[in-house]
């Protein structure tokens, strides 16, 4: 999809409007019934080989939530001037999907000289600053619905 996306982008004239969407979702309704795809209940989703497939579950929907935004990742840049390094944070599923909020700058500060240090002159040069902004336009948020 993503090819498709770039190669339809390059053959326009006018870009201006337009943009290549590095993340989107897709909606499919109506499928045929297809019997390798298809599970008649919920407890036969649960095995490894149906992660990460597109499956198809006949049903009546009994309970929904509310639509919900989820915090996928943020970015966060180091407020030291002589560091101003840019770095992700990402959700932790197995946490309820909390973002953490970082402890210190993961970026080491190398000089020249230091080039064939070892790990423990790593740690001395790494930059220890607790002072971060958030970069909001650099977000990752999904809108979820529990069914």
């Amino acid at each position: 999809m993503l090819a498709f996306q770039e190669s339809l982008f390059k053959t326009l004239v006018d870009t201006t409007n337009f943009s290549v969407k590095r993340f989107y979702f897709i909606r499919i309704s109506n499928l045929p019934p297809i019997y390798e795809y298809s599970r008649t209940s919920i407890g036969q989703i649960r095995s490894f080989n149906d992660s990460h497939a597109l499956l198809q579950v006949c049903g009546t929907v009994v309970r929904t939530s509310s639509v919900r935004l989820l915090e996928k990742s943020k970015v966060y840049q180091c407020m030291n001037p002589k560091c101003l390094h840019k770095f992700k944070i990402s959700a932790d599923p197995e946490l309820g999907n909390t973002l953490s909020m970082p402890k210190s700058c993961p970026k080491i500060m190398n000089s020249p000289s230091d080039i064939s240090s070892n790990i423990s002159n790593q740690k001395k040069n790494q930059c220890s600053s607790t002072s971060f902004r958030e970069l909001e336009n650099e977000r990752e948020c999904l809108v979820i619905k529990k069914i």
